[in-house]
């Protein structure tokens, strides 16, 4: 959708210019001109950033990009994507995976696991894109012992990881610990 690209367009500035929170962005009409989208397709643009507090307008002032902010449910099982997908200001989330690879775990990993040093482990890299707009990476590690049949392809295909450890391992999340680390993205 038109929109979505003139939301392309601003996050683009926003990297490429390294603009930080407080600095103002160019006014709706020199973002139609930009674009060549209608002021009324950069409003919504404008309007969705606003809402995922990416901007925040002042009535005569302009609209200036906002400090980050991450809005979520820790420690709530289940699906990230599902839980994004429920979120009535997303239109379209997809995921794509990054990296997919066996090795053993770090000494922090097998505190929090509760595994031997050095134990098989799964890591898993994924890349959720919000609205057409890269917004998330997500990284899992899986002990291989409770998920042997855990392939790449699998992941390939789309397969959400929580579903596929509950119905296809029969491993059903009781307890999820995140850690969030909320960085400006670059190119």
């Amino acid at each position: 959708m038109l929109y979505q690209r003139v939301m392309r367009v601003i996050r683009g500035i926003i990297v490429d210019q390294e603009l930080k929170p407080g600095d103002q962005i160019p006014t709706e009409k020199q973002l139609s001109q930009m674009t060549g989208a209608s002021i009324i397709t950069v409003r919504r643009a404008v309007s969705v950033l606003v809402q995922r507090g990416v901007l925040t307008k002042q009535q005569g002032r302009g609209t200036f990009v906002t400090s980050p902010r991450v809005v979520a449910t820790v420690g709530r099982p289940g699906s990230l994507r599902h839980a994004l997908e429920s979120d009535p200001t997303f239109h379209q989330v997809s995921t794509r995976l990054l990296k997919f690879e066996k090795g053993p775990c770090n000494e922090k990993e097998a505190q929090f696991l509760s595994l031997q040093t050095s134990a098989a482990v799964w890591r898993v890299s994924r890349l959720r894109t919000i609205d057409g707009i890269p917004s998330i990476i997500d990284n899992a590690v899986i002990p291989v012992v409770l998920a042997p049949t855990l392939t790449k392809e699998v992941l390939k295909k789309g397969a959400s990881l929580a579903d596929f450890l509950e119905h296809e391992l029969g491993l059903t999340e009781y307890r999820e610990d995140q850690y969030l680390y909320v960085t400006m993205p670059t190119q």
